[in-house]
């Protein structure tokens, strides 16, 4: 007959709390594992079941993988060549940091910002709630498009600005070239200038003026001296179209002059004509003693 074997056995409460001869064996009826005595240590030392929850301490596992259907919880390091999953999260990593020799990807603190470091380069990409910090060139196959409404986002601003734009061509919506010019008083889009008085201009209210500057711009595509400041600095249109205030009888074509009306372009007399008088051509017909605005075109005489 065969013989049967049966070992001390009792719940995981007594067994943690029994005292067992140096290799004696228990069994946990709890966990439904094995514990081996030293004859020293209370509660023996548990051998790895297949089902019973427990906590291993320094465990080597030479097997091929790990299969764990819920969460693995570490106080101490998790490592290993690879960290595979479905990638839909990885939270809770006290280093903060991933790297690969002198490449990192570093969150500093819970919620701060992600910081790129390569090839021991700190600070290459630098992802804030402001936006991205690229330090050096940035390369592209592809458009760099706004996500924002039109004409609400810029490339760089008026104090933190580019060098030189190399570019094939450019294009915008608006239509004119403008230069910001000091001025006595912040004059309203369509306004006509001279070269004059206390500032650099001021409006214009002498017919046929040689010192005439050009019309305030309404919306410049390019603008010209961007840094200028001062009490009051206008955009005067230089070159394309732009709305310009007009008095008097005018023809498509005609070339305009400032008018006695302060402010107001009109047709130019050619009895009167000086060079220098000329501000640009009317793209539009006109006929009113009464101020209006028509489209005219600058910098083409």
């Amino acid at each position: 007959m065969s013989t049967q074997v049966q070992y001390r056995r009792g719940t995981a409460a007594q067994n943690d709390a029994f005292l067992g001869a140096l290799a004696e064996i228990t069994v946990d009826t709890t966990n439904w594992v094995l514990r081996i005595a030293d004859g020293a240590t209370v509660g023996g030392y548990t051998l790895v079941g297949l089902n019973a929850t427990q906590t291993l301490t320094n465990k080597v596992y030479n097997g091929t993988s790990v299969s764990v259907s819920g969460n693995v919880t570490a106080s101490g390091n998790v490592s290993g060549t690879y960290l595979l999953g479905n990638a839909s999260l990885v939270t809770g990593l006290s280093a903060s940091k991933i790297f690969n020799g002198t490449t990192e990807a570093n969150i500093g603190t819970s919620g701060g910002n992600a910081n790129i470091t390569v090839g021991g380069t700190s600070n290459v990409a630098v992802f804030t709630t402001g936006g991205l910090v690229i330090t050096g060139a940035i390369s592209l196959s592809g458009n760099i498009v706004s996500t924002a409404s039109n004409a609400t986002a810029n490339i760089g601003s008026a104090t933190t600005y580019f060098n030189t734009v190399h570019a094939k061509a450019t294009s915008a919506q608006y239509a004119d070239v403008a230069e910001k010019y000091v001025s006595d008083h912040a004059y309203p889009p369509g306004t006509v200038l001279d070269f004059s008085g206390d500032k650099e201009v001021t409006i214009s209210s002498t017919s046929h003026s040689t010192s005439v500057a050009g019309v305030v711009s309404t919306n410049p595509a390019y603008i010209m001296n961007a840094g200028a400041t001062g009490d009051a600095v206008v955009e005067v249109a230089l070159l394309g179209r732009v709305p310009c205030n007009v008095v008097g009888t005018i023809v498509k074509g005609d070339r305009l002059v400032s008018s006695p009306t302060p402010g107001v372009a009109q047709a130019l007399n050619s009895v009167l004509y000086q060079p220098g008088c000329i501000i640009g051509k009317a793209l539009e017909n006109y006929s009113s003693e009464q101020v209006g605005t028509i489209e005219v075109v600058v910098g083409r005489v």
